[in-house]
C-alpha cells in the first residue's frame, strides 16, 4: 500500500532550504522535482530536462505576447502573456496535408461512435432507471454499469476522440478510497473527463438543470455526479431539493466522506487553457482540510497544441485534433496528499501547496490568472483565429473579424 505522506514543509514559503531538506528522503527524482522555479519536461529518451521558460513565465513560447492597438491598457495588459492565446501551431501546409490524410479515417470514427452510441445510452437508462439526483447507485446495478461506463470511455476516447492515453501511479487510487480523497487534476482540454472517466470513472459536479436533460441527465446520474444549483437561479424549487443538505462547500465534502459514491473530481483551475502552465486554484476542493489526490494530464503532441484556449471555433479546434495521426496522452497519480494542521485551518495554503507540487512534477510553470481572466476576453471577443496566425475580436453577434489585418506582424506566429 503506497505510503501517504504531507508535502507542506516541502513546498512551504520558507524557500529552498525546506524543499532541499524535505526531498532529501525522496531520492534523486523528487530533488530535481521539488527544486523551485525549475520547469522539468520530458525528452524523446524520457528523460527530465529544463523546459524553455517565456520571460512571462509560459513554458515554450505557447501564448501569444502581443498588444493590441487602439485597444486600453487594461485590455493590452489582459492579452499580454495570456496563457488562452495560443499562436504556436498555426495552420502550416503540413497540417493541411494532414487534415486531408484523416479526413476518411475521422469519418470513420465518427460513424463507428454514432452507431455505438445509441446501445450505451439505452443500458444506461436501463440501469439508471429510477435513480435520483444525488443519491448513489447501489447493488447490482452498480456492479454492472461502473465497469460498463470505464470500457466505452475507453472506446469513445481511443476510437472516438483518438486520444491514446498511458497512465502510471494507478495503485495510489486504493490508498485514495480508503482516505476518501478529493481527486483534483488539471484541466486542459474537453477530452479530460472521458479520459478521467476511462480510467477512475469518478463524480464530478454538475448544474442542477442537467439532470433533467434527457441524454446528458441520464449519464450524470448514472456516474453519481453532484448537482449543485448555481448562485443567482430562478427555480427556487429545485435550489431547495438539491441544497437541502446545505451549502454547496459542505455537501461537496458530504459526498466525499460517504463510501457509497465513487471518487469525486475536481479542477482547482476552473477552466482550461491553451499554455502549458497551471492557472490559480480556487480553495472549494481545499475548504475542510480534507486529502486530496493529484492527477496529473500531460497531452504530447510535437506539432498541435491540444490546450483549449481562447478560439474562434471550437468544432474547428476539435477537427484538428482529430487531423493529428496519433494523440498521446501521459497520466500520472501522486500519492495521496495529506495536509498538516497549518493547511487544514489555511485552504489558501493548501491550495498553493499543492498547485506548487503539480507543476514541478509537471515541469510547467505557475501562472498568476485564472478564470476571471477567461471570462473578460470572452467578454471582449478576444480569440484566436481559425488559422492559429492571427489574434482576432469578436463583433457584438459573436462573428469574428481581424483586428489591424495582415499588415501588421505584432498578431502573426
Amino acid at each position: 500500500m503506497p505510503q501517504t505522506r504531507s508535502m507542506a514543509e516541502n513546498l512551504s514559503d520558507a524557500g529552498a532550504p525546506a524543499l532541499a531538506n524535505a526531498a532529501g528522503s525522496m531520492g534523486e527524482e523528487a530533488k530535481l522535482l521539488l527544486q523551485p522555479d525549475r520547469p522539468i519536461e520530458t525528452d524523446t529518451n524520457g528523460q527530465r530536462v529544463p523546459a524553455k521558460t517565456h520571460p512571462s513565465g509560459i513554458v515554450n513560447g505557447s501564448s501569444a505576447n502581443t498588444t493590441l492597438p487602439g485597444a486600453d491598457a487594461e485590455l493590452q495588459e489582459l492579452m499580454r502573456n495570456s496563457p488562452f492565446l495560443d499562436l504556436s501551431s498555426p495552420m502550416t501546409p503540413y497540417e493541411w496535408l494532414k487534415c486531408l490524410l484523416m479526413l476518411p479515417a475521422f469519418l470513420i470514427r465518427c460513424c463507428i461512435t454514432v452507431v455505438c452510441m445509441p446501445f450505451v445510452w439505452c443500458v444506461v437508462v436501463t440501469l439508471a432507471w429510477g435513480v435520483q439526483r444525488n443519491e448513489p447507485m447501489l447493488g447490482l446495478r452498480k456492479a454492472i454499469i461502473r465497469p460498463f461506463l470505464k470500457f466505452w470511455s475507453h472506446i469513445l476516447l481511443t476510437i472516438g476522440f483518438n486520444y491514446w492515453p498511458s497512465i502510471r501511479g494507478y495503485e495510489n487510487i486504493k490508498e485514495a478510497r480508503r482516505v476518501r480523497a478529493m481527486l483534483v487534476f488539471n484541466h486542459v482540454s474537453y477530452a479530460d473527463g472521458i479520459i478521467l472517466g476511462s480510467y477512475f470513472l469518478p463524480c464530478g459536479l454538475c448544474k442542477a438543470s442537467i439532470a433533467d436533460i434527457p441524454f446528458f441527465g441520464t449519464f450524470t446520474r448514472a456516474c453519481s455526479f453532484l448537482f449543485v444549483e448555481r448562485k443567482g437561479s430562478g427555480d427556487v424549487s429545485k435550489t431547495t431539493e438539491t441544497l437541502k443538505g446545505g451549502h454547496a462547500t459542505e455537501l461537496i465534502h458530504q459526498r466525499c466522506e460517504d463510501p457509497r459514491f465513487p471518487i469525486l473530481a475536481i479542477s482547482p483551475e476552473g477552466t482550461t487553457k491553451s499554455s502549458d502552465c497551471l492557472l490559480t486554484f480556487s480553495t472549494g476542493a481545499f475548504v475542510g482540510g480534507r486529502p486530496v489526490l493529484p492527477v496529473l494530464l500531460h497531452y504530447r503532441s510535437r506539432h498541435f497544441n491540444n490546450g483549449w484556449g481562447r478560439v474562434q471555433s471550437s468544432l474547428w479546434h476539435f477537427m484538428r485534433i482529430q487531423s493529428q495521426f496519433i494523440n498521446l496522452v501521459n497520466v500520472e497519480v501522486l500519492p495521496p496528499y495529506m495536509p498538516s494542521q497549518e493547511e487544514k485551518q489555511d485552504p489558501r495554503l493548501f491550495a498553493d501547496n499543492v498547485r506548487r507540487l503539480m507543476a514541478q512534477r509537471l515541469g510547467v510553470p505557475l501562472v498568476e490568472q485564472g478564470l476571471k481572466q477567461q471570462q473578460e476576453l470572452k467578454r471582449r471577443g478576444i480569440c484566436v483565429d481559425w488559422t492559429g496566425r492571427h489574434i482576432i475580436m469578436a463583433k457584438p453577434h459573436n462573428q469574428c473579424k481581424p483586428t489591424i489585418g495582415n499588415q501588421s506582424s505584432e498578431f502573426k506566429k
